[in-house]
């Protein structure tokens, strides 16, 4: 007998595009659920309902309703467990917005595999692009956090706000992808609003 492998709820907030592009993902996975695609506006009250573990959030979600970053902020207040997911199809919004609103990645809309980077923000792992490590770097550095980096934190969000990839910090330090991503997102989440 094998044991079954966990199952975690993701939830698509935006618009056909997305849809299009994270469903075949989703499906693929044997540990990712998909439990519904909705528009911005009904987020939260599908959020509460639901409790998805991950919600992905299109960049601009689409037409009207509210914004990204206004979605992440209501989804981390009414369900702090919930992670969210940042989908930025080039987006005006900044990386401190994303922050202040409790973030756990941001993820470009092509190329990427979204079904690896929901499972990396289940497990604790940060998903960061440039302009988000480097605003998490920037903040840090200022003081705008209640603890400061390590010295292992410091080297890797420096290196990523610079550009460095995941992998090749990985390879030159010799530790897991995981092990990098891992000490970004403590970083990333000594930040949120709500701990």
């Amino acid at each position: 007998m094998t044991a079954a492998e966990p199952s975690f709820t993701v939830m698509l907030v935006g618009d056909d595009d997305l849809f299009q592009r994270a469903e075949p993902q989703l499906q693929a996975s044997s540990s990712l659920l998909g439990i519904g695609s909705v528009a911005a506006d009904d987020a939260v009250a599908t959020a509460l309902g639901r409790a998805p573990d991950v919600a992905v959030i299109a960049d601009p979600p689409g037409t009207g309703g509210p914004s990204a970053v206004e979605v992440t902020h209501r989804i981390g207040t009414a369900l702090a467990a919930c992670r969210v997911l940042v989908v930025d199809r080039g987006g005006s919004t900044g990386p401190d917005e994303l922050i202040d609103a409790g973030v756990g990645g941001v993820v470009p809309l092509d190329g990427t595999d979204l079904a690896a980077a929901i499972e990396q923000l289940i497990f604790g792992e940060a998903v960061l692009d440039q302009a988000l490590a480097a605003a998490v770097l920037e903040r840090h550095r200022a003081g705008r956090s209640p603890v400061a980096l390590s010295p292992t934190e410091d080297e890797v969000i420096t290196r990523l706000a610079a550009g460095a990839t995941v992998d090749a910090l990985a390879e030159q330090y010799a530790v897991s992808p995981r092990l990098v991503r891992l000490h970004a997102g403590g970083a990333l989440a000594r930040l949120h609003p709500w701990g």
